[in-house]
């Protein structure tokens, strides 16, 4: 499930000596080797950890922690550094202490939350596994990477955002640009631009290097700062029109939808009322929030007096607007 949603291979652990399937012997194999501290060897295998940045680790829960042989993986592989993200199943106690112990043995830089899933609910798992991997940022790393992969493919241009949940990425590009480098790059041509603009009662200040708010961005534009401002202050629109909207006038933040396709459906339900109360504000000349409080206290009228202002004209005039402010 985790495979299909984020990409990525897929290497077992494996014994040389295998475990056996009885229970009671499985039960105390496993307090044996925990006393002992003993790790079991691992089969053989070509995996080239170095290649990967990001590490899921599944495992069954035994005794409230990780088998032995998971600790054998992470004693054998050099995690340190990377990402590492715990999964596991259980039989109705939880993950137990083993987050703790794979971020401890594993060294890594990053250890995001993982997710305990009851062994008997594992077939029916897949909402749970997606909307996990929303909540830890997995889908939208994801999503960025085909993406990215889409518009070189087209030979297009590409300004992507570095945002917190790439941790390894965004502090390697951001100790890249220590103060040494950006004077460098305020001194050469096309590398730096600065602009001053009142904005929200006060000025705000921005400066471009080929990075500062901080914000950081990985793109394929060459030594021209225009061009790079351009793209960049597009992406700040989407975030200014429509994000905050969502979170300020519907209150997106407070949303508690858990079901994958319910969320997606809401989500598409408000940016259709966002559209529309776009294209109304003008006649009530009051805010959106306001707009919809007056809608609250007569819907029935209210809404047919709203739908009745659409005219296509003002809708093909919106279009041409969203178009126009695409970066081709």
């Amino acid at each position: 499930m985790i495979a299909c949603e984020a990409g990525g291979d897929i290497h077992l652990i494996e014994t040389v000596t295998p475990y056996t399937a009885d229970f009671d012997e499985l039960r105390d194999v496993n307090h044996d080797e925990r006393d002992r501290n003993y790790l079991p060897e691992l089969k053989g295998s070509d995996l080239d950890i170095a290649k990967y940045d990001m590490v899921f680790v599944g495992y069954p829960v035994w005794a409230t922690d990780v088998p032995q042989a998971v600790l054998s993986f992470l004693n054998e592989y050099d995690l340190s550094g990377k990402t590492v993200i715990p999964f596991c199943t259980h039989d109705g106690y939880g993950a137990g202490h083993s987050y703790q112990t794979i971020a401890d043995a594993s060294h890594a830089a990053v250890s995001l939350d993982g997710i305990a899933i009851e062994a008997k609910d594992v077939p029916n798992a897949q909402d749970t596994v997606s909307d996990w991997l929303a909540n830890i940022g997995i889908h939208d790393l994801y999503r960025q990477k085909n993406y990215t992969e889409a518009v070189v493919s087209g030979k297009g241009d590409y300004v992507l955002a570095l945002k917190g949940n790439q941790q390894l990425f965004h502090e390697e590009v951001r100790a890249y640009f220590e103060e040494d480098v950006l004077e460098q790059l305020k001194g050469k041509e096309g590398c730096y631009k600065k602009t001053v603009e009142l904005e929200h009662g006060g000025r705000a200040i921005r400066e471009y290097y080929i990075t500062e708010e901080y914000r950081y961005y990985i793109c394929n534009i060459g030594e021209d700062a225009d061009e790079f401002e351009r793209a960049a202050r597009g992406h700040w629109g989407v975030e200014a029109k429509l994000h905050w909207h969502l979170d300020f006038t519907f209150r997106d933040d407070k949303n508690t939808s858990m079901g994958k396709t319910s969320a997606k459906n809401l989500q598409i339900m408000k940016k259709i009322a966002l559209g529309i109360l776009g294209l109304v504000k003008e006649s009530y000349k009051m805010s959106m929030k306001r707009i919809r409080y007056e809608l609250s206290l007569d819907y029935e009228n209210e809404i047919e007096k709203m739908l009745s202002m659409l005219d296509m004209e003002s809708v093909e005039k919106a279009l041409s607007q969203k178009d126009k402010s695409v970066i081709k």
